[in-house]
């Protein structure tokens, strides 16, 4: 296959691109080919600053959170620091914050529009998406899970959902059964990745594309819940009964899974 892979791409070799730096090239390669960058116009390699330094994913009106890689090495990689709240600046609270994903599956799109219908991401659409991922495998701790999460949806069954989808081989059973169209077929002869952008620009589109959902910058009432300590806001999916339930990036790997 690799040699009918060069015969596509042969075209593409004149393309002049951005050669990564050496210790960049390294970090890409130890994440998987998974690689977070902050900032729109020279955007900085943060792969291992996530990975070692950070204590939360930090988001601001300048520097956008982009994650891109394969699904599969994408969600390891958010596996790898899964407590990290996405934190967003005071002045932004009750504000949008937009995901937008380049190069994702088809029918991606169509299923967060069913999830998160006529406003921001709350848990009812993130019990759909879980639902929808725990389909594909068999098992009773999945299945107990997404009935506990259901019946009471809240941070912790969510979280407890994720676990026991993570736990069950599902990522690896999206990247075994993944249809192969056009499209996929074309991106993985040209070597493109899907990429998730979190960002807090007004219209989103004109850079990266319409945003696929969109969660809400809340300010923190409650320092020292689910992890958020002293941070004065952050990004959150909108719970029953008023709760707010931050988006950290264990929840972000439900929502990367989705995507395939």
């Amino acid at each position: 296959m690799a040699p009918i892979k060069a015969l596509f791409l042969l075209p593409l070799a004149l393309a002049v691109e951005k050669k990564p730096t050496d210790m960049e090239s390294e970090m890409e390669e130890e994440a998987g080919g998974v690689v977070i960058t902050q900032g729109s116009f020279d955007p900085l390699v943060l792969t291992d600053a996530f990975l070692n330094v950070w204590s939360a994913i930090p988001l601001t009106s300048s520097a956008d959170f982009r994650i891109s890689g394969d699904l599969v090495h994408m969600v390891k990689v958010l596996a790898a620091r899964p407590h990290l709240p996405v934190e967003c600046e005071s002045m932004w609270i009750g504000q949008p914050v937009s995901l937008v994903v380049n190069h994702a599956a088809d029918k991606a799109a169509d299923l967060y529009a069913k999830a998160f219908v006529g406003g921001f991401v709350n848990v009812g659409g993130m019990v759909s998406l879980a639902t929808k991922l725990a389909d594909l495998v068999k098992g009773t701790a999945v299945t107990g899970a997404i009935a506990s999460l259901t019946a009471n949806p809240s941070a912790v069954t969510l979280d407890n959902a994720i676990d026991a989808i993570l736990r069950s081989g599902t990522v690896n059973k999206i990247a075994g059964n993944r249809r192969w169209t056009p499209k996929s077929i074309w991106y993985w002869l040209t070597g493109k990745k899907t990429i998730a952008t979190l960002t807090l620009k007004h219209k989103p589109e004109k850079k990266y594309g319409a945003p696929m959902a969109k969660f809400q910058c809340v300010k923190n009432e409650h320092p020292g819940e689910y992890g958020t300590r002293d941070r004065p806001a952050y990004v959150a999916i909108l719970g029953k009964d008023g709760e707010m339930i931050p988006l950290n990036s264990h929840r972000l790997q439900l929502i990367i899974m989705a995507l395939a």
